[in-house]
C-alpha cells in the first residue's frame, strides 16, 4: 500500500497518528522479511500485501481473525527453526509470559531470522482484560538480550508531540462515543471526524519540527537470532 494511499485512508481516523507510526517503520523494516513469515497477532492480516515474503503464516487467539493457526504466542505447534522472520504489531503487551514468548520465537527462528516487532508505549487499555504491560525501550533491550537476540533497530515509532496529538483524538472520539442521544451523534458526527482530520494534520506537521522522545507512542524493534 503506498504512503500516499494509506494517508488518504486514514486520516479521518483517531487512531491514524499511531497506526501510520507503525506503517512507518514497517516501511522501514521490509529489507529484514524474508522467506517464512509467522505473523503473531495477526488479526485480520492488515500488512500481508506489503511485506516481502515466500509463505505468510497467520497466528491469532481470536477464532474471527484471518489466522492459519489458532494458538497462544507461547506454545505455537511449529517445528523449530522452520520460520525465518517472525513479524508482530502492538501484540507483545499482551502477552502475559513475555519471557516464555521470546524462547519460543527462539526457537521457531532459523539461525541468523529477525524478529520483527512494534509494541505500545503510550497508549490507553485494550483488548482488555488481556492487556498487560507497557515496556520501555531499555526492558525490551534486557529481555531480547537474555534471550538470545542480538538488536539491530530498537526505536521509537513516534515523538512526545505526536503521542499528544494520539491521546486528543482518541479522547475525542470515545466521548463522542460516549453520548446517548442518537440524534445529537447523527447531527455532530461530521465536525466531530473534521476535528479529527485536523488535529491529525496538525500533529504530524509539528511532531516533524518539535521533536522530544521520552513518551513516544511506542517502539519499533528488529532483533536477530544468533547464530547457534
Amino acid at each position: 500500500m503506498p504512503m500516499n494511499k494509506f494517508k488518504i485512508k486514514k486520516i479521518f481516523s483517531p487512531y491514524f497518528l499511531d497506526e501510520y507510526s507503525i506503517f512507518k517503520k514497517i516501511k522501514k523494516y521490509k529489507k529484514y522479511f524474508n522467506g517464512v513469515v509467522l505473523d503473531i497477532g495477526c488479526r485480520d492480516k492488515p500488512y500481508v500485501m506489503i511485506i516481502p515474503h515466500e509463505k505468510y503464516i497467520g497466528l491469532d487467539l481470536d477464532p474471527l481473525s484471518k489466522a492459519d493457526i489458532i494458538a497462544d504466542a507461547t506454545n505455537i505447534p511449529l517445528n523449530s527453526e522452520s520460520i525465518d522472520t517472525i513479524f508482530s504489531t502492538q501484540t507483545i503487551g499482551d502477552i502475559y509470559n513475555i519471557d516464555k514468548f521470546y524462547s519460543e520465537a527462539f526457537r521457531l527462528l532459523k539461525n541468523n531470522g529477525y524478529l520483527i516487532m512494534t509494541s505500545e508505549f503510550i497508549c490507553g487499555l485494550h483488548d482488555e482484560p488481556f492487556d498487560y504491560y507497557r515496556f520501555t525501550k531499555y526492558g525490551i533491550k534486557r529481555q531480547l538480550e537474555d534471550s538470545g537476540f542480538e538488536i539491530i533497530h530498537l526505536e521509537e515509532t513516534s515523538n512526545s508531540i505526536t503521542s499528544a496529538g494520539y491521546i486528543l483524538a482518541v479522547s475525542l472520539w470515545k466521548t463522542y462515543l460516549s453520548f446517548e442521544n442518537i440524534l445529537f451523534k447523527r447531527i455532530v458526527y461530521s465536525a466531530i471526524l473534521l476535528l479529527i482530520f485536523i488535529n491529525n494534520i496538525f500533529f504530524l506537521v509539528l511532531g516533524k519540527s518539535l521533536c522530544t522522545y521520552e513518551s513516544p507512542l511506542g517502539y519499533g524493534i528488529v532483533a536477530k537470532k544468533r547464530g547457534v
